[in-house]
This record gives C-alpha cells, structure tokens and sequence, in this order.
C-alpha cells in the first residue's frame, strides 16, 4: 500500500509537470466514485479520486461504507501538500506530500481525518495516512503493524442502510456518482465508527479511545 500511494504521488507531480490539467489529475471538488461500482475503463483519468477508488476497493474483508468513507478522506488528503499539513514519513524521501499547497483544501478534510502530531512528528509509512481514526494512526506511527487485515470485520462506520446505492447519488452538474451528502455528514462523525473488541487486542494502547461494538 505505501508503494502505490508514493507511485501515485510521484505519477500526479509528472503529470503537473508537463501540463496536465488541475482538473485531470484533483478530479471535481465534489470526488467522483464511479470506480468504486465498476471496472476502469480506457477513457478514465488518473485523478486523486479514481486512485483514491482502486486503493479503498482493494483493502479485503472491509464493509464496503468504510471503504467509500476511506475513498472521500483520503481524496482531500492527498490534495494537500507537505507545507499545509507537515506530514514526515519513510518513503519517498518523506513523502513530499506536494500535489495542491492549498489552505482551502486542508480545510476541507473531516476533522477526524486530519494529522495528529504523531503524524506530523513521527516518522512513519505513507500505509498510516489510510487509515481513518486518529488512535489507530498514533498508534501505527509509534508501532507500524499490518492493519488493512486487521481492519477486515473489525471497523464500522455504521451506514444503516444495506444498500450499496444509498450511499450515492448523480452530480446534477455532470452526471458522475458522488456521495450524498447525508453519507459525508454520516461519515465525518467519530461516534459513528466502532471497532470490534478483537481490534484492541492488536492495538492495546487504544483501549478507551475507540468506540466499541459488542
């Protein structure tokens, strides 16, 4: 995982470098998720969102809400460049988190989803940015383990909803599957993600900083 976040990112500063459009390699401002709900066609771009797509639907064994949940932070997050949000790491030269240097689009990543000071301090693998509650990223800073499997049946997001569509509708402006904002909303609230027990097993130092669910 951390490879293909540091490919990527090295794949999104090429394409800047020769020309390519901001709108081609961001996607719109509202992420399209249409490669969460079916192959890459010939005709698709290479934008933040469509990778940020391939990477979520790639983690095994995970609800498919958390997986779109994950798709919408990290899409903001990795708009950000290295001077907004600071981050340090162990790949690629740490990083060099430089895709858009915009305040506007730190500010709109959710909350739980941004840096913690382990984050901004310690050095760790691109992998902790993928990961969407803030304990278990401290934790994977100070002590990386091999979480997308530990993730698998272990994190909810708790959508209510069984249907995959509800979490999605069509942007009027150009007809492209978004996130509702119902969804978005749903998604950026702590208290609405849970961990199993088992979870706590893998990540002690969590003990009373995550939501649990019996």
């Amino acid at each position: 995982m951390a490879g293909a976040i540091t490919s990527y990112l090295d794949l999104a500063r090429s394409m800047l470098s020769k020309g390519t459009s901001l709108l081609e390699v961001f996607g719109p401002d509202r992420p399209n998720v249409e490669l969460m709900f079916r192959q890459r066609q010939s005709g698709d771009d290479h934008s933040v969102c469509h990778f940020a797509s391939e990477l979520s639907l790639g983690v095994k064994g995970v609800e498919f809400p958390v997986k779109l949940a994950t798709m919408f932070m990290f899409t903001y997050l990795m708009r950000v460049c290295s001077g907004e949000s600071r981050f340090c790491g162990t790949d690629a030269d740490s990083l060099q988190w430089m895709i858009l240097a915009s305040s506007e689009n730190y500010a709109k990543i959710p909350d739980m989803y941004k840096p913690t000071s382990s984050q901004t301090h310690v050095p760790h693998s691109a992998a902790v940015e993928f990961c969407p509650l803030a304990p278990l990223r401290d934790a994977l800073c100070h002590s990386f383990r091999d979480f997308p499997a530990m993730l698998a049946g272990s994190i909810s997001c708790n959508w209510p909803y069984n249907d995959p569509h509800s979490c999605v509708e069509k942007d009027p402006n150009n007809g492209r599957l978004v996130l509702t904002d119902a969804f978005c909303i749903h998604v950026m609230t702590l208290d609405n993600w849970s961990v199993r027990p088992a979870m706590l097993d893998d990540f002690p130092e969590c003990r009373g900083l995550l939501k649990v669910a019996y």
